[in-house]
């Protein structure tokens, strides 16, 4: 069976259009994007549904025990027997920290131990990894509920969470005591809570919504007086952004607090849109290359690259000395590879590719080595440098 190679014209990468999403969420999504390729999310992302699918039907073996008579060699056999169905379908995910949770396993336990694992799950994509865990098959959707609390790390407001918890769990008391608005739109979600017969509110909280399941790093509250005009409160923000994004700032970040060292890395906060696009297609191009085991060279994958990119954005050429307008513009356009090969009068069974020169394509193999090399780091490992785009 042929393999279908990605293409830089696939819907996937045409983000600005395909992807709908607010200026505000920008950075959340690129993120996003980027930690759903790391080996490690992947692994957990996907063994957490199958884990909910052990434990319902481990909780019907274990029920069935319960109505009927077994002696203790029978029970001890049947644990035995799904700590080793469990065991394996973590060692086929390279996962061995769950270990000591599985050999625990009694029928009395099984739901302590599903819940101890679902949330170390959820804990370690939250701290590790920034990715808020999110159960989105429904069929699944009352073993998730039964042994994992959703609203845990929807934001990192401690204070927050508690009372949120407290209105999630339906705690009659603390509705008694006070009075609520908890509602939501696309774009935020709003809490506040005023005591009976005080005059002040005990909590007041404005968080943004993002459609990416990242952890979002709201730790930074701001004081806002929303009864002043927009211009005002735009200009505030615009000033606390500034000083914040300055070299002798008075809004420390946590690193700087805690005097960590960072790695120095490209600044790619500036990429635009069509350059994170391109550095998805060359990781995914090579990703796809090592997945399938296609026999190539990093160099004959590189020129396919170069070759992809250039067909789809065109190929370089200089401008016209009257489409130089400034001492600041580019010296060079792209143009359609159709027109190209018109203007040197290419015929149509001529291979362009083999006859144009270096500096004519859109990338040159150098920058595609660079770029893969850059995203890469920014995608794998253990301490992938994606969460220096939200925290810094």
């Amino acid at each position: 069976m042929e393999v279908q190679l990605p293409s830089r014209s696939e819907d996937g990468y045409d983000i600005g259009n395909n992807f709908k999403f607010e200026i505000y969420e920008y950075t959340n999504f690129i993120t996003y994007e980027l930690a759903m390729r790391n080996i490690n999310v992947i692994s957990l992302l996907n063994l957490s549904p199958e884990v909910l699918v052990l434990y319902n039907t481990f909780s019907v073996i274990a029920n069935k025990y319960k109505n009927v008579e077994a002696s203790e060699e029978v029970v001890r056999e049947v644990e035995n027997e799904l700590k080793i169905i469990i065991l394996d379908l973590f060692k086929h995910y390279n996962i061995d920290k769950f270990n000591d949770n599985i050999n625990s396993l009694t029928l009395e336990n099984i739901k302590d131990v599903f819940s101890d694992i679902i949330n170390e799950i959820a804990e370690e994509l939250y701290e590790k990894y920034y990715i808020i865990y999110q159960n989105d098959i429904e069929e699944l959707n009352d073993a998730a509920k039964e042994l994992y609390n959703p609203l845990k790390y929807l934001e990192r407001d401690g204070l927050l969470t508690q009372h949120m918890n407290r209105v999630y769990d339906g705690e009659k008391n603390h509705k008694a005591t006070y009075n609520i608005n908890f509602t939501e739109n696309k774009y935020f979600m709003v809490y506040q809570e005023i005591q009976k017969n005080k005059k002040d509110f005990s909590l007041n909280v404005i968080y943004p919504k993002f459609e990416s399941a990242m952890r979002d790093f709201t730790d930074t509250k701001v004081a806002l007086n929303l009864n002043l005009s927009e211009n005002e409160l735009v200009d505030y923000i615009k000033k606390i952004k500034k000083n914040y994004d300055s070299k002798n700032s008075i809004v420390k970040t946590k690193r700087e607090l805690l005097e960590e060292e960072l790695e120095e890395t490209d600044d790619i906060k500036s990429f635009t849109i069509d350059k994170w696009a391109d550095n998805f297609f060359i990781y995914d191009y090579f990703l796809y290359h090592q997945v399938h085991n296609i026999d190539k060279t990093d160099k004959e994958i590189k020129r396919e690259i170069q070759i992809e990119l250039t067909k789809f954005h065109g190929v370089r050429v200089s401008k016209d000395d009257d489409e130089i307008k400034s001492k600041k513009d580019t010296k060079y356009k792209y143009i359609p590879l159709e027109e190209y090969k018109i203007q040197e009068e290419y015929g149509e069974n001529d291979d362009i590719f083999e006859t144009i020169l270096d500096e004519n394509y859109y990338i040159s193999i150098r920058s595609i080595d660079d770029k893969y090399k850059l995203i890469n780091k920014y995608i794998q490992g253990k301490n992938p440098l994606y969460k220096t785009l939200l925290e810094k």
